[in-house]
């Protein structure tokens, strides 16, 4: 069964870290912490270009959960 989609929005900086953590819509405190703790550990992220130049820029991304 998958839970409700929630949306999770954060900053890639520069350097590819995750900044700026933040859940838009939320589906229960468990699940926030967890969501906040696989971004956190994720790889850095390729940053964004604007015009050749390395860009901050902000992501809003849906996160769902599947239980089995």
């Amino acid at each position: 069964d998958a839970l409700p989609i929630f949306y999770v929005q954060f900053v890639v900086e520069k350097d590819g870290k995750r900044t700026q953590l933040k859940i838009l819509r939320s589906i229960g405190e468990e699940f926030d912490a967890e969501v906040k703790r696989l971004i956190k550990i994720m790889p850095d992220w390729i940053p964004g270009k604007n015009a050749g130049k390395v860009v901050r820029c902000k992501m809003t991304i849906p996160v769902r959960f599947v239980l089995s």
